[in-house]
């Protein structure tokens, strides 16, 4: 899915600050720091704008102190410290155009509360501030240093280093405890997905598959003793803010989270994705290698395990 942008500057534009520039300057009198200025700009898939910070004249550097200790504060599970000097400017602002983003836009700062005040140990942005700007929705959030886990593909210690702390953040993201897992439970919690998707397929062999597998996950878990936990349900690797050595500086975008689902979910996700992008096979393929277990790699593997 090729995107382009196309920047032109008309002769009668009047002189004036640019409208990302009144945008900066009006979140910058609600968070009470100077306005920084943007250092990148992306134009998303999902029909969004997306603004990345810092102060201006800082290096391209900026932060990596602060993303050395957010880790060590996290391995002491240390409560969020407040955010360092050197944080200052750097935010993330997310400008949603879809109605369906629109609508979704109160989430996102919502639920960044939520989860640091719940799991304050778990490595998550600082919301700062949502609402208008220069008449834009917005929503505007502490950007984290470090680098998307993607820009790291293929390199196995890396990724091993992401999916071991990975496995060890979302197993403690306990909402309720053990307990056995009725049918009831299944109606409840899964039954409406699998409706979902049988909805949509317009094959009649398809609704048919779905419905075995229904029955097939029903017997698989009715019976067994399971907890819920927080579900990021979008978990992947642009999603995982890590440093040079792999290691998680944090975890973004919140947007379509669910209180709470069946333990083992996102991690599950995040090494099929990750196989997909590291290995540059279709995601048919990389859910059949980690389905099959056969041809896993040991860094995809012991997390899981």
């Amino acid at each position: 899915a090729p995107s382009f942008l196309l920047v032109a500057r008309r002769a009668e534009l009047q002189a004036g600050p640019l409208r990302i520039e009144r945008i900066l300057s009006e979140i910058a009198e609600h968070v009470g720091e100077p306005r920084p200025e943007a250092e990148h700009v992306v134009s998303t898939r999902g029909q969004s704008l997306v603004i990345h910070t810092r102060a201006p004249g800082a290096p391209e550097t900026e932060g990596a102190e602060g993303a050395e200790a957010t880790h060590a504060a996290e391995r002491a599970d240390a409560p969020s410290a407040p955010s360092p000097p050197s944080s200052v400017g750097r935010w993330t602002v997310h400008i949603p155009f879809s109605p369906r983003n629109i609508a979704r836009a109160p989430r996102r700062n919502a639920v960044l509360a939520a989860v640091r005040k719940r799991f304050s140990w778990l490595p998550v942005p600082e919301p700062l501030f949502h609402g208008r700007a220069d008449g834009l929705l917005l929503s505007c959030e502490r950007r984290l240093p470090g680098w998307t886990a993607p820009q790291y593909s293929g390199e196995p210690a890396r990724a091993a280093r992401m999916f071991s702390e990975v496995a060890a953040h979302f197993a403690r993201l306990i909402v309720r405890p053990a307990a056995v897992f009725t049918t009831r439970d299944f109606d409840e919690l899964l039954s409406p997905r699998f409706e979902l998707v049988a909805a949509k397929a317009g094959v009649p062999s398809t609704v048919a598959a779905l419905e075995r597998l229904r029955e097939e996950t029903r017997d698989r878990l009715v019976g067994r003793s399971i907890p819920r936990v927080l579900y990021h349900s979008d978990l992947r690797d642009k999603h995982v803010q890590i440093g040079e050595d792999g290691s998680v500086i944090g975890y973004l975008d919140w947007s379509t989270f669910e209180e709470e689902f069946l333990p083992y979910q996102d991690l599950l996700n995040l090494v099929v994705h990750g196989r997909r992008q590291a290995a540059g096979v279709p995601i048919r393929e990389a859910w059949r290698i980690v389905r099959e277990r056969s041809e896993m790699l040991a860094h995809e593997r012991e997390p899981l395990e």
